[in-house]
């Protein structure tokens, strides 16, 4: 049949059903079964007309809706490209009248996309539109579920369709119907259209690449108004993308570079330190739970080692700003302190990044050295010895630059007061208090010193007392040390020890102490007599007695196969003993030995060379043999009779 036949005998049938009033009559039945028919004609303007009719009866025969799409998209796929185009046009027409095969008509309209001329590119475009318009929620689902990857496999035909088909899709929706999207689709944060859109977006993210992440994120989910700032939409972006850099993370440590993480983690930057759609301190714990534990290593090289710093120190710039919004998505303070006091514990990864970085941005390091300052102040932080030594290894760095007018010296020296206030205070040496070690002497002195006296060492008329061990047998007298002996009581080594010492060429140490010798009183007052603890000797045997200095000098002098010496008579004892006490100022070192006229001391009692006689106070005498004063005291001689006659001559001349 020729076309003018077949085109004549159509439109005959089309008016006859035009006329029927009756929707369901059996002339429309028949004109709209004539349609599908023609759809397969090969003349065009019977195709045409199809198009143009079809959508009259569709609605009214639900028996042969599914045969009339079949013809409509027959109609797409003509190669006539006008009845191309004109059943573009009938798709958006049959949605219109049967909203039910919107769902299926736009998906269709999305695999018309691939078309190579651009005219039907356009018509197609402006047919999903349509489709957004009659029903946005289900529209942005179709055109999201050809974004979403499959999960089964594809061959390599299939799969070159998909990410093409893909790409189209990105497109539309980043351009043609973005301003259709935004002003009249999503414009309302609850509308159901926004959520489809964003949901099966931020699904398709962690299965597409970087240049369709791309896209999505910057062109098209961050224009959308539920995208604000701090808010749990934008946190749930950026969570999906730094979850995709731990995943890129794991390759890259064993690669020795950051090269696949690196888009993503300056895509959290963006979207956290530009936009601001997440607050930046989830981006914060992030780093620190996944990258600086592994920059101090060799698994990053030395650019991607200081784009971690540059990073952490910008997320710590605004990290821990209070500037918080009504219905934003913020952490608490208590995960605030958490972060900053980890953000602290990193400084000992990040600060050798920064020494050995030879364009050093001061200003990053200085918002570090704040934080640390914080913790020390309201966390009582204490820097370790590592972070001190890279504290102070910053700080001659700072004085370098300083030096070489490299930077703003106001900004140096701050950098300079600021790790001074961090460094722990230096502790001051303090050398240990000297302590007196313990005597193994039975005798020591304690002296009262006056509070009225500001001379440390003088009595001011106070006895000595010396303290006598009781617990040493008084048969075994213990001699004094000798600091004690003869230092503090001026009491001179026998004759025979210096002797000794002389002749192997060690010189005598004069040892006095006249503060000592003055203490003790006059030796002719009675009072004084009978109080010093000299004159408290008793006999050896009564209990718990001490024996007089003297008497224990005398009895330190018996030995084994000596007699003892024979007991002094009471009176002469006090009277010797008295004379102990009396004590001069000490002659020079040269004259130590021979005492001046009107001396008596215990060291010239004892005797001399015969050729070096000593003079009393009454008058010179001279002997031929030498005596000891032991000798003198045991009554030997007229040295006795002489001591007691001197003796009782001094009692009166006092």
């Amino acid at each position: 049949m020729e076309e003018s036949t077949q085109l004549n005998e159509l439109r005959d049938l089309l008016r006859r059903a035009e006329r029927t009033p009756v929707k369901t009559a059996a002339v429309r039945k028949d004109a709209f079964k004539k349609l599908i028919d023609l759809a397969h004609s090969p003349y065009s303007s019977c195709k045409l007309t199809v198009a143009e009719k079809i959508t009259l009866f569709i609605k009214d025969f639900p028996d042969l809706e599914d045969d009339a799409i079949n013809a409509v998209y027959d109609l797409c796929e003509d190669q006539d490209p006008t009845v191309r185009i004109r059943g573009y046009r009938t798709i958006s027409a049959v949605s219109k009248v049967q909203q039910k095969w919107i769902k299926r008509n736009a998906d269709v309209l999305v695999q018309l996309l691939q078309s190579d001329d651009a005219n039907e590119v356009d018509v197609v475009k402006r047919a999903l539109t349509e489709h957004l318009d009659l029903d946005p929620a289900t529209t942005l689902g179709v055109l999201c579920d050809q974004i979403i990857p499959v999960g089964d496999p594809l061959d390599e035909e299939e799969q070159a369709i998909r990410d093409r088909l893909r790409s189209l899709v990105l497109a539309y929706l980043s351009d043609d119907a973005k301003r259709g999207i935004i002003e009249r689709h999503a414009s309302n944060r609850q509308s159901p259209a926004e959520d489809v859109l964003v949901s099966g977006l931020l699904k398709a993210i962690p299965k597409l690449s970087s240049t369709d992440i791309d896209i999505i994120v910057r062109d098209i989910l961050l224009s959308l108004p539920t995208f604000s700032r701090h808010s749990s939409r934008g946190q749930e972006l950026l969570d999906i993308i730094v979850r995709r850099a731990q995943v890129m993370l794991k390759d890259d440590f064993v690669a020795g570079s950051l090269a696949h993480t690196w888009y993503y983690l300056e895509l959290a930057t963006f979207l956290s330190l530009e936009k601001q759609v997440a607050h930046p301190a989830y981006f914060l714990r992030f780093l620190q739970l996944y990258v600086t534990p592994h920059i101090s290593g060799n698994r990053m090289t030395p650019e991607d080692k200081i784009f971690i710093f540059k990073l952490y120190a910008n997320l710590v710039t605004v990290a821990f700003e209070k500037n918080a919004e009504p219905g934003a998505d913020l952490p608490s303070n208590a995960e605030i302190d958490v972060l900053r006091t980890n953000a602290v514990e990193g400084c000992p990864a990040l600060l050798p990044v920064f020494i050995g970085w030879k364009q050093k941005q001061w200003g990053l390091c200085k918002v570090l050295l704040k934080n640390c300052l914080w913790c020390k102040n309201d966390k009582s932080w204490t820097a370790p010895p590592n972070m001190v030594k890279l504290l102070k290894e910053v700080e001659q760095e700072a004085a370098n630059a300083l030096k070489q007018g490299e930077t703003d010296r106001v900004s140096m020296e701050e950098i300079q007061k600021l790790i001074r206030s961090i460094l722990p205070p230096v502790e001051t040496y303090r050398p240990a208090q000297p302590r007196l070690a313990a005597s193994t002497s039975t005798t020591t002195i304690d002296t009262k010193i006056s509070k009225g006296t500001g001379n440390v060492g003088k009595t001011n008329g106070s006895p000595v007392i010396i303290k006598r061990n009781r617990d040493i047998p008084a048969s075994l007298p213990p001699r004094p040390p000798p600091s004690i002996q003869s230092t503090q009581l001026n009491i001179s080594p026998r004759r025979g020890d210096r002797q000794a010492k002389q002749d192997q060429g060690t010189p005598t140490r004069t040892r006095s102490q006249p503060a000592l010798s003055a203490s003790l009183g006059r030796p002719g007052t009675p009072s004084q007599r009978s109080a010093s603890p000299l004159r408290r000797g008793k006999q050896n045997g009564e209990g718990g007695s001490r024996l007089s200095l003297l008497s224990r000098i005398d009895s330190s002098g018996a030995g084994p196969g000596r007699p003892p010496p024979p007991a002094i008579p009471a009176k002469r004892r006090a009277e010797t003993e008295g004379s102990l006490t009396f004590k001069r100022p000490t002659p020079p070192r040269g004259q130590r030995d021979i005492p001046s006229s009107g001396e008596w001391s215990i060291k010239g009692a004892a005797s001399k060379q015969s050729d070096r006689s000593p003079r009393g106070r009454n008058g010179s005498f001279s002997s031929s043999k030498s005596s000891s004063l032991l000798e003198r005291l045991n009554g030997d001689g007229d040295y006795a009779e002489a001591g007691e006659r001197r003796g009782k001559k001094r009692t009166k001349n006092l």
